[in-house]
């Protein structure tokens, strides 16, 4: 089942970012094979147990997962990096090791965390993978090559792309980057968010739903994301509870986040509610889809999710909010990876607060447990 989740966004990264979106998760993917069955070989030679591990299965899943969650970058060196560490990283951390937190959140932020300080002066708030943000021209998808960007030839869309560039790619903007770039302003003035739109510096809905957007490899289409989400719901892979809570929070603490406006301080709610319905829905909206939520809920969370009902509720409600608040202080790119590390860590201690003696007796299996995938 997860083989077919990965394979699907690796398809979808195929589409709009064409073979160097392959090659950068393919890198990652054979990286953290190779580590690891290297590490496995070396240890199983030198000390005669190589101790428990993972199964090679696994390994591939999650060095496929980390480099779909990871963007197209000018760096080619980033990728491999990545997958060596998540193969090292893979024999202290996970569901079933010392350490339950998610490996792919722990390697992108120690990536992201690394890169910026080889870098100088990166950081948490920096950009340190130069991921390109841009994606494939409609009649270049697959084959084309995303490093060669042209311009926009003129207000368009991205699937009414006229086509007569000599560029396989077409420069795009992170729609919920721009849009809190740009929140001053366009949670005051009523003609911000729908000239934005209609210059098409502003990805539609449609677009971000489809994944005509740049971000990571494949995990751009949102829609494909819930559709995903929705498959591992119906194999008991997921806790639909749990992904509704979390989407239901980060609405509720998107309202009450801070914006500094022309009157000074006020919350997100207070403006929307002066800017009218049609805007409210519009930027909540595109806060909620552009946001790395989708990814978050549906794909990453059941992998490092606690195993009581209360554990999970609140596993939900650390992710929902985490990547709302998050989004404020460390942009897009990270807020999804930072809030899934910090609720995976907190895994099993959520698990410790409460056990009835039902799931004493049974081994820590309840009523409405998920299974979870090994």
């Amino acid at each position: 089942m997860w083989l077919g989740v990965v394979g699907c966004m690796l398809g979808a990264g195929l589409v709009f970012f064409g073979w160097r979106g392959l090659l950068g998760v393919s890198t990652t993917a054979l990286g953290a094979l190779v580590t690891h069955v290297l590490i496995s070989g070396g240890l199983k030679r030198w000390h005669g147990a190589g101790g428990v591990a993972d199964p090679n299965i696994h390994v591939l899943i999650q060095g496929l997962l980390l480099g779909l969650v990871m963007p197209v970058m000018d760096r080619p060196l980033v990728p491999l990096m990545a997958g060596v560490l998540l193969g090292v990283v893979l024999r202290f951390v996970g569901r079933t090791r010392r350490v339950r937190a998610h490996p792919v959140a722990v390697v992108f932020v120690a990536v992201w965390l690394l890169v910026g300080f080889l870098r100088g002066g990166g950081g948490l708030g920096a950009e340190p993978f130069g991921a390109v943000e841009a994606v494939l021209r409609p009649h270049r998808v697959v084959v084309g090559d995303v490093h060669d960007v042209g311009d926009m030839g003129g207000a368009q869309s991205w699937l009414h792309d006229s086509g007569l560039s000599k560029s396989d790619a077409v420069p795009r903007q992170d729609p919920c980057r721009m849009l809190l770039d740009q929140q001053e302003r366009a949670l005051v003035d009523r003609s911000v968010i729908p000239e934005m739109l209609s210059s098409y510096r502003l990805c539609s809905l449609g677009e971000v739903i489809v994944g005509a957007v740049p971000g990571p490899i494949g995990a751009g289409s949102r829609g494909l994301l819930i559709v995903l989400g929705m498959m591992l719901m119906y194999k008991r892979l997921s806790w639909w509870p749990g992904a509704v809570m979390a989407i239901l929070v980060a609405a509720l603490t998107l309202l009450v986040m801070p914006v500094v406006g022309v009157g000074g301080l006020s919350v997100v709610s207070a403006r929307l509610v002066d800017m009218g319905p049609a805007i409210g829905v519009t930027y909540t909206a595109y806060i909620l889809l552009g946001s790395p939520l989708l990814l978050v809920v549906m794909i990453l969370a059941p992998q490092s999710a606690p195993t009581s009902v209360e554990g999970r509720l609140a596993y939900a409600v650390l992710l929902g909010s985490g990547v709302i608040v998050l989004l404020w202080v460390l942009g897009p790119a990270l807020s999804g990876m930072v809030s899934m590390l910090i609720a995976s860590l907190l895994s099993r201690p959520l698990d410790a607060l409460h056990k009835s003696p039902f799931l004493r007796e049974s081994g820590g299996r309840g009523p409405g447990s998920v299974v979870q995938s090994p």
